[in-house]
């Protein structure tokens, strides 16, 4: 949200000019690497120094588009100093969330990309046969047959492609093109050879030129060789060897197909704005979050109670009474002062402590004070309670779009919006805000008593005042579309007359504006409506983190910031780079798979300090000693890495310190991830317990990696996708640990409370369960007479069952 702060235009319900704005925009003041120049003679004049796409605008959610309209070139409105360029391309994509069993109960709802750029701004690849790789991917030899099978996939998988690698590929051809693991697209390609970029990088690979290959080849991951940016990776579908062709300049209703959560949507479009004897000039997409389900107000209130027994908020009221510690007997006492205002905290934030009765209480740092868990006044709230969490409805049935215009007395969603921030003010405790309520109260006694003029200024200071922005974005408001109505429908009536007399250019401008612009009715098969409701598309999706969690899409900064603790943000920013790049790579695309890897690598790395064993240059396996994020040791573990990366880093200490620093301190630990330990699979079947034993031969610091591990599925939004966790822990019977005999003797091990192994709690039962199993299972399969003599733990094969039983005997 902070990034939103930094636009001057595009606020939501209100805009700069007062007119109805149910979105939000997203411009090159604030995003320039999402711009795109096209092609359009005013761009080179606006802006000399093209934008080059550098990243696309993604897809903010899992859904399907439904509706498009996209432009060949820009369009054009008259204005008094020449005509202006608009992009008129957009995307409409569809979205439904189901928090509980009953669909009756779930909502559907829509994003919106207007002011995409348009095709022009993209290097043709029709007909393409030529493309750049665009990002370092797998490959597969020739002789894999496609299927949704990822062990197959695997087995087949012979080293990578890296990027800027040149290659040939014919997307019509059906002989060429296949579907696999995950619904992704692959292409039978012939290696053409390294890009000139490629080899002045110095990258180096074992493909053969010449030869064919099977790589990926949706989303980004090929560009023309011609150059330019990644085009929309919705725009595959719509192309060779799908049935339903691409259409220009008129709006579609395809037939709706998926588009995931970070796919690229586009770029920003060029966009001139008129100004009276001008224009100004950025790239922006207007951005929207729609609903016309009429079961929107009932959703907000969470029917089923979905999460409550997992919440993640604490709603703390004004007037809780406060308690204090008293640290010497260890009781709580009244602090004789109650709570000041109205607070949401993230229960994951507020600290849990227990008295000497064992009563349990939170502590709110915002009050300095405690509040027992059995006051019910404190409120602990599902991400679902939309309602409890401050999102309000409002229907504003509105006679223009224009809301301000300086002498119509405001009413509908202006005065809806200024009673609700008069009600934040009139809560709002600090001392520096308590004439605020003051001035809503009078500028809602102005509307009562229809004065007019006004200043139009005056109310949008306060609608969009910084201290209460929260309270507007979570504001959701039924409202006609500015999209579905034309120019001559009464709703633009007032506002357009009243230009025919004081403003005839810009009626001239708005009336061909409108004319380009509107798109609903030319998607009546939708059956969207004149008036929906528009949500603000960050904060209400951001609040439905859960079911738009971090499956296919990358990390953000900011959720990692929140399991990953004293760790400088650029050490972080450059970190998280690599691992987003390692989880496409290595086909790690679901949130709590990714919270699996995050919890071993950030345990194992002590939050990112440490790539090199401590004192490993005195270990007696030096020099090859434990380096990267996973601490990859042992010769014959150093020499795999390299020949899987076709990289030299075993030579020398400086070829084997390239695991010390990025990129390879987190490839490698990729690599042994899912290459040498195969473990993305384990991951997949949520299991901690195998994914820990394998990573680290026993349980040393499970504690600290399962406390990671649990941080980083909330930050994530992992928990829809739990398996094995109940109540934050894993259960050894449920683990396939549990049919391994050594890991079944590790257990117990580091359990047994005579054990001086750490990592695990002390526990007697949990030790008795993990020497119980493993008895078990060597009874029915002993250690090899050959090696009986070799060791694990520390214990001698041929001694492991008589520890067992001694063990057993001593516990019970």
């Amino acid at each position: 949200m902070s990034h939103l702060e930094g636009e001057a235009t595009g606020w939501y319900m209100v805009g700069s000019n007062g007119m109805w704005h149910g979105g939000i925009h997203i411009t090159s003041t604030t995003t320039p690497w999402c711009a795109l120049s096209g092609k359009a003679a005013s761009e080179l004049l606006d802006f000399p120094v093209p934008y080059k796409g550098e990243q696309s605008v993604r897809c903010m959610a899992d859904g399907e588009v439904v509706a498009y309209r996209i432009c060949r070139d820009y369009l054009t409105v008259p204005w008094e100093t020449g005509p202006l360029s608009v992009s008129g391309s957009f995307v409409l994509v569809r979205h439904y969330i189901q928090p509980g069993e009953k669909k009756e109960n779930g909502l559907h709802f829509y994003t919106l990309y207007m002011h995409l750029a348009p095709y022009s701004a993209y290097v043709s690849s029709e007909n393409e046969t030529h493309w750049i790789v665009n990002d370092k991917l797998p490959v597969l030899r020739p002789e894999w047959t496609p299927d949704a099978s990822a062990e197959n996939r695997n087995k087949y998988r012979v080293t990578t492609i890296p990027k800027d690698s040149r290659i040939e590929w014919d997307a019509t051809e059906a002989s060429r093109s296949a579907t696999g693991p995950k619904e992704r697209r692959y292409g039978l390609v012939t290696f053409r050879g390294l890009s000139d970029k490629a080899k002045a990088k110095g990258t180096k690979t074992s493909l053969v030129e010449g030869q064919q290959y099977w790589i990926l080849t949706d989303r980004d991951n090929l560009v023309p060789s011609s150059g330019g940016a990644a085009r929309p990776s919705w725009w595959a579908h719509l192309l060779p060897p799908y049935a339903e062709p691409m259409q220009f300049d008129k709006v579609i209703c395809p037939t709706p197909y998926p588009i995931s959560a970070g796919d690229s949507i586009g770029h920003l479009g060029y966009f001139q704005v008129p100004k009276d004897g001008g224009y100004d000039s950025r790239y922006q997409v207007h951005i929207e979050c729609l609903s016309a389900d009429d079961s929107l107000p009932a959703f907000l209130k969470n029917p089923e109670k979905v999460g409550e027994s997992t919440p993640l908020y604490l709603k703390c009221p004004s007037g809780l009474p406060l308690f204090s510690k008293d640290l010497h007997t260890n009781t709580m006492v009244s602090a004789g002062k109650v709570t000041q205002g109205e607070a949401i905290l993230k229960l994951s934030q507020v600290k849990t402590e227990l008295d000497a009765q064992k009563q349990e209480y939170w502590f709110l740092p915002y009050a300095n004070g405690y509040v027992p868990k059995s006051n019910k006044s404190a409120e602990a709230l599902s991400q679902y309670d939309l309602e409890k969490l401050g999102f309000t409805t409002t229907v504003d049935e509105a006679p223009s779009f224009d809301h301000l215009d300086g002498t119509t007395s405001p009413k509908g969603v202006v005065r809806s919006i200024l009673n609700r921030l008069l009600d934040a003010s009139s809560a709002d405790t600090r001392l520096t805000h308590r004439a605020v309520p003051h001035n809503y109260q009078r500028l809602l006694n102005r509307i009562d008593s229809s004065v007019s003029p006004y200043s139009s200024q005056e109310y949008l200071s306060a609608i969009h005042n910084p201290s209460y922005r929260d309270v507007n974005n979570k504001m959701i408001v039924k409202h006609p579309s500015e999209w579905y109505h034309k120019k001559d429908t009464s709703i633009w009536q007032s506002f357009l007359n009243k230009l025919t007399s004081d403003a005839p250019e810009w009626r001239e401008y708005c009336e061909d504006y409108l004319d380009k612009m509107v798109w609903m009715q030319d998607a009546s098969k939708l059956k969207l409506g004149s008036s929906l409701w528009h949500m603000h598309p960050v904060v209400f999706l951001n609040a439905m983190k859960a079911n738009l969690c971090a499956c296919n899409r990358d990390i953000t900064l900011d959720e990692l910031k929140k399991f990953v603790s004293g760790v400088n943000s650029n050490v972080l920013t450059s970190y998280l780079t690599e691992l987003n790049a390692g989880f496409k790579r290595f086909g790690i695309n679901k949130c709590r798979e990714k919270a699996h890897f995050l919890a071993q690598v950030l345990h194992e790395s002590g939050n990112f300090r440490f790539t090199k064993e401590i004192n490993g240059e005195h270990a007696s396996y030096a020099p090859w000693y434990g380096r990267g994020l996973i601490q990859i040791t042992l010769k014959a573990n150093y020499q795999k890495y390299g020949s899987y990366i076709q990289e030299d880093v075993t030579s020398s200490d400086a070829a084997r310190n390239k695991l010390v620093a990025l990129p390879h301190s987190v490839l490698s630990a990729f690599w042994y991830f899912e290459v040498s330990r195969k473990l993305a699979s384990i991951a997949e079947e949520d299991d901690f317990i195998k994914i820990t034993a394998v990573i680290n031969g026993g349980f040393n610091g499970y504690n600290d990696r399962l406390t990671i591990f649990n941080h980083a599925v909330i930050a994530l939004g992992a928990n829809h996708l739990n398996k094995k966790s109940l109540d934050d822990a894993f259960i050894f019977e449920q683990s396939s640990v549990y049919q391994n005999k050594i890991y079944s003797l590790a257990w117990g091990l580091w359990h047994d409370p005579s054990s001086n192994r750490s990592g695990t709690d002390k526990n007697r039962e949990e030790a008795l369960k993990g020497y119980k199993r493993a008895k078990e299972l060597i009874v029915a399969s002993p250690f090899p007479v050959s090696t009986s003599h070799k060791k694990i733990y520390g214990i001698e094969y041929i001694n492991v069952l008589g520890f067992v039983n001694h063990r057993i005997e001593a516990l019970q």
